[in-house]
């Protein structure tokens, strides 16, 4: 938490698959690698080594996907505030890149840009983002998150056998600090628990969402630099 002051960004967002979108480019070129939130943010560039960026930006993690199942209610519920997942539909893009933007608004606010070079460097940070979802994660579900039947966020979850896989969950900023977050990370650990699955998910090193994953029993398992790796096993 303490280290939102070095310039992470305030988001309750947390995301895997971010920090490989443009493997094989020069990364000395210091806008190639900005694109590559995943690694780093903007103030941790300084005193990098290009051997920094190629171990972290050759990272690869795959997973072999079973058919998503869908949970459409999320819960329990409190009297007024109903959250409710749906699938994600080709006219929930522009909704969904207000979201991705809202996770970024912190860190751009630090660089010298205009309106209109921040709009274009977080489209192509999205559409990157999206299309590394797909290729690397083709049967992950694609959820939005809906209180009382509004749109707030984005949800991404993979599985197989043995692991669910909190890809990402990302609020838009005004529907932050209302529970919702840990009720969906709650869920997920509901039906982890019925189906005996681990729970696994990257979180940056200074996010503040690490705090709360550490409060419902995640643990760290991995260190890769950018990120921590948190699992969750459930009761013995």
């Amino acid at each position: 938490m303490a280290e939102r002051r070095r310039g992470r960004s305030s988001s309750h967002c947390f995301s895997e698959g971010r920090w490989n979108l443009f493997s094989g480019r020069d990364y000395s070129d210091l806008n190639t690698i900005a694109l590559n939130r995943g690694i780093c943010s903007w103030s941790q560039l300084n005193g990098w080594t290009q051997d920094s960026y190629t171990r972290l930006f050759s990272i690869e993690r795959w997973l072999d996907m079973t058919d998503p199942t869908l949970n459409l209610s999320v819960g329990p519920d409190t009297p007024g505030n109903v959250v409710t997942l749906r699938p994600v539909s080709p006219r929930d893009e522009d909704f969904l890149f207000k979201v991705y933007a809202g996770t970024r608004q912190d860190e751009l606010a630090q660089l010298p840009w205009d309106d209109n070079q921040r709009a274009s460097f977080l489209r192509m940070q999205f559409d990157a983002q999206q299309q590394d979802y797909k290729r690397r994660f083709p049967d992950a579900e694609s959820r939005l998150i809906l209180l009382n039947d509004r749109p707030i966020g984005g949800h991404y979850v993979a599985r197989n056998e043995s692991e669910i896989r909190i890809l990402e969950i990302a609020i838009l900023p005004a529907d932050r600090k209302k529970g919702v977050g840990t009720r969906l990370i709650r869920n997920l650990l509901d039906e982890a628990a019925r189906t005996h699955r681990l729970v696994r998910v990257y979180v940056e090193r200074f996010n503040p969402s690490l705090d709360l994953f550490e409060r419902l029993g995640f643990a760290r398992v991995d260190d890769i630099g950018s990120h921590f790796l948190l699992e969750w096993r459930g009761p013995s």
